[in-house]
């Protein structure tokens, strides 16, 4: 028998969160882009910003922007004032480039985050 321990929104969340334990933000893209018909996006938004945390808005918000989730605009006020926030916490922090709409430094390239699309 089957049973479900977590909402797919929630386990999403929780995933992106603590990267080390979803298996890195390359896998975390590629579940959010699986799930796309099968998550409800106010709910995984709802569940993120519960979590009260600006950098965690930040990722779901610029991966979401990446997949072309129109939804991801509903983050925007969540951003917080946290100076400095890396996509990854996985990537070395290395000088990266700044997504100011995300207010994210982007450690992790965008061809190394969708290269898997290539295979598809």
């Amino acid at each position: 028998r089957s049973f479900r321990i977590a909402e797919i929104e929630k386990a999403l969340v929780d995933a992106l969160y603590q990267e080390e334990y979803g298996g890195g933000i390359v896998e975390l893209i590629k579940c959010l882009h699986h799930a796309h018909n099968v998550t409800d996006p106010a709910r995984l938004i709802a569940y993120t910003v519960r979590m009260d945390s600006a950098v965690l808005c930040r990722r779901l918000g610029y991966l979401m922007d990446v997949l072309g989730w129109p939804e991801s605009s509903q983050l925007l006020p969540y951003l917080g004032r946290t100076p400095v926030a890396y996509l990854s916490t996985l990537f070395p922090r290395t000088p990266s480039p700044f997504n100011a709409r995300w207010k994210l430094f982007l450690n992790v390239p965008t061809e190394v985050l969708c290269e898997w699309q290539e295979s598809q």
